[in-house]
């Protein structure tokens, strides 16, 4: 009887994958009948091909969700948003609470491949509406936009070496200007990035890459773009800018930069080109949380009539947790820059000092209090900041 049960459940088992359960009641039926099976050595049977079934379904089921899950473009959403009090003396008062970003970046791999990226940003710069009159003081009124930051696709021919970078993205210069700003250690930037380079994003192509093996590749890599180059996602001269940047990690904690941009002044009629070289640290064993960064900017500024120099220090540890690592997340920085809006004219250097704390409370929230004073002989203008920021 054993030896029958056993023939029954091979033919079950062949045949399982295109028969249902249930269609094998009728024949169990009729082996019972024939006095081939018990009734108990049916229900085994039935008992046991169930079994096999479940088990047939879900290795099936797994093997379909997996090759949908491959199939399918994966989308990953990610943002942060940042709000913000300032203490500002040049807005006279007006509206010191506000939002400075308010970002969501959508992520999706189509391929091994192909990459698509949008980042809008629903803190974009207000669209005036009018003017009103408030105790005497006449206040533009506006209405908050949305502004595409990234979008762009990448493509990849070939691994490593070439990466096609096609939309709107961060101009490759310097360290600032790329630099998240989720991540940056103050609340101010740089001079040079509003004086010398006057948008964060532009619309072109980008060629970027680094060397493919294993051991070279933090070695060097290269960006080299080519861009509208007036402002953000528009063209008006018809002609474009460029710009080259190449880094190197000579180890891991350290990394090294040189980028120029040449950038065509419609105004001047002429090409002018501004450089920028940096160094940056980061390395928890020398100090716990180290960030060190020396950025040196030079050249033309914006019009292309001055000759500029901008020379920005930045240094974040978090030193209180020497002391326990309860105080980990505390972070102190500072920021020193010198900034010399025309070098030829003399002695019109400004000098900025900012500091102030990062409190890391988790990876998702962070709140910044810092304190900015600027020594270019005008009383009462330092300024205060505190923010905010949530990541998701």
């Amino acid at each position: 009887m054993k030896k029958s049960i056993l023939i029954v459940l091979c033919c079950i088992t062949l045949s399982i994958t295109n028969v249902v359960a249930s269609q094998f009641d009728p024949i169990l039926d009729k082996l019972v009948e024939k006095g081939i099976l018990t009734t108990t050595d049916s229900q085994e049977v039935r008992n046991e091909a169930n079994t096999i079934l479940t088990k047939e379904v879900k290795e099936n089921e797994t093997v379909i969700n997996n090759a949908v899950k491959k199939a399918l473009p994966k989308v990953t959403v990610s943002g942060y948003t940042q709000f913000y009090y300032s203490a500002d003396p040049t807005l006279d008062g007006l509206e010191p609470f506000g939002v400075k970003r308010a970002r969501v970046a959508f992520n999706c791999k189509l391929n091994d491949w192909a990459t698509f990226k949008m980042q809008p940003d629903f803190a974009g710069i207000a669209s005036p509406t009018g003017t009103i009159t408030i105790s005497g003081k006449t206040v533009v009124t506006s209405v908050p936009t949305v502004a595409f930051k990234e979008v762009w696709a990448d493509i990849t021919p070939i691994k490593d070496l070439v990466t096609l970078r096609i939309g709107q993205y961060h101009q490759p210069f310097g360290f600032e200007l790329p630099y998240s700003s989720s991540r940056k250690k103050v609340f101010d930037t740089p001079q040079y990035m509003s004086k010398v380079i006057t948008s964060d994003y532009d619309y072109g192509i980008q060629w970027w890459g680094n060397l493919p093996r294993d051991g070279l590749k933090d070695f060097l890599q290269w960006k080299l773009a080519i861009l509208n180059g007036t402002t953000t996602g528009t063209e008006t001269n018809g002609k474009k800018d460029f710009a080259v940047k190449l880094s190197t990690k000579p180890v891991k904690e350290v990394e090294l930069s040189l980028s120029c941009y040449e950038r065509y002044i419609d105004s001047e009629n002429k090409y002018e080109t501004s450089y920028n070289l940096y160094s940056k640290i980061e390395d928890d064993s020398l100090l716990p949380g180290l960030f060190f960064t020396l950025e040196y900017v030079g050249g033309k500024d914006s019009t292309a009539k001055k000759e500029i120099m901008d020379l920005i220090l930045t240094l974040e540890c978090k030193p209180f947790s020497f002391i326990s690592s309860d105080l980990s997340f505390i972070a102190p920085v500072i920021r020193l820059e010198r900034w010399d809006p025309d070098m030829w004219k003399g002695k019109d250097e400004i000098h900025y000092y900012t500091v102030g704390c990062n409190f890391y409370f988790d990876k998702s929230v962070r709140l910044l209090i810092d304190y900015l004073v600027k020594d270019d002989n005008i009383p009462d203008n330092n300024r205060f900041n505190a923010m905010l920021q949530l990541n998701y």
